[in-house]
């Protein structure tokens, strides 16, 4: 989990979505439609790291039908702290 996560957050393009979509998902499970609206990003964009979750076990999706909800995985939750870390290091890295 830990390569996987720093991989995500820290290296990648697209880092700074994956951690907001994280960091909404820690607060409540939520559908495609209401992370877009709520973190203002385009539904397509949302969808792509969604997929790229799913395909990493970050997130889980509750049913496979169009606005079924995402959740964070047990072991995302597990790994809360090594998260926070990583989120903070690519915040340090962005402002370099």
């Amino acid at each position: 989990m830990n390569k996987v996560l720093y991989s995500l957050i820290s290296k990648k393009r697209g880092g700074p979505t994956r951690a907001k979509i994280i960091n909404e998902l820690y607060i409540s499970p939520q559908n495609t439609n209401q992370l877009a609206k709520k973190l203002k990003i385009q539904y397509r964009t949302v969808n792509h790291h969604m997929a790229i979750l799913l395909n990493e076990n970050i997130v889980e999706k509750e049913n496979k039908k169009y606005g079924g909800l995402y959740f964070l995985t047990d072991d995302m939750y597990d790994n809360k702290e090594k998260f926070r870390k990583f989120e903070k290091q690519m915040a340090k890295n962005h402002q370099k």
